[in-house]
C-alpha cells in the first residue's frame, strides 16, 4: 500500500464552492478518482452557518494505518477554529 495522504478537493460552481476532505495516494493530484471521502466542509457564501463534517472514525482508521494529512488541511482547520 502506498502512502496515503488526506487532501482538499473544492467542488461546485464559483462562488458556491464546497470542500471535501478525500483520502487519494501522495503521488496523486486531487482531480482524480479517491479512495474515501472522509468528510466535507460547507463554506458557501449564501448560508448563514458554515459548519464542517468529519467521519472521526473514518480519520482514525486510515490515520492508524499510516494516513497523514496535507498542509492545506491542516491550515484550513487552524483558520477555521481561529475564527471561532
Amino acid at each position: 500500500m502506498c502512502r496515503l495522504k488526506i487532501k482538499v478537493r473544492v467542488v461546485g460552481k464559483k462562488n458556491q464552492e464546497f470542500i471535501r476532505f478525500i483520502l487519494v495516494p501522495k503521488n496523486i493530484r486531487q482531480r482524480g478518482k479517491y479512495h474515501v471521502s472522509l468528510g466535507y466542509w460547507d463554506i458557501r457564501q449564501n448560508r448563514q452557518m458554515r459548519y464542517i463534517v468529519l467521519d472521526i472514525y473514518k480519520i482514525m482508521v486510515y490515520y492508524s494505518k499510516g494516513a497523514t494529512p496535507n498542509k492545506t488541511v491542516l491550515h484550513q482547520f487552524l483558520k477555521e477554529f481561529q475564527e471561532l
